[in-house]
Order: C-alpha cells, then sequence, then structure tokens
C-alpha cells in the first residue's frame, strides 16, 4: 500500500486528494473509504494509506 497525506477533504460532498509522498495528487471518496466511519473524523493534513487504481485514484484509503 502507498502513503501520503490528505491534502483536500470534503466531508459534505464526500470528495477528496491526497498527495502522495513524491508530489502526485490522487483523488478519492468516501466511496472508496475502508472504513466509512473515517468520513466524519478525516482532516487535511491525516497520514493515510492506499491503493492506487487506474492512474490518479485512490482506493481503499485507511488513516494511517
Amino acid at each position: 500500500m502507498h502513503e501520503g497525506k490528505v491534502e483536500v477533504w470534503y466531508s459534505e460532498a464526500g470528495q477528496g486528494c491526497i498527495r502522495d509522498d513524491a508530489g502526485d495528487g490522487l483523488d478519492f471518496s468516501s466511496d472508496d473509504l475502508l472504513n466509512p466511519d473515517e468520513a466524519l473524523t478525516l482532516h487535511r493534513g491525516d497520514r493515510v494509506r492506499y491503493r492506487v487504481e487506474e492512474g490518479m485514484h485512490a482506493t481503499a484509503v485507511e488513516q494511517a
């Protein structure tokens, strides 16, 4: 799994962006969270683990 930081998280819309350690941005949504309850506690700057799917989309996102 890859690691990075949440750069943007809009909890009401359930959409955000992760900046990986190499500096690339990956989009993700609340549907990509392994634990849906984390949608309420996720904040900008939080470290997360995830898988990369098709280009620049993160899946299986969980707090690190």
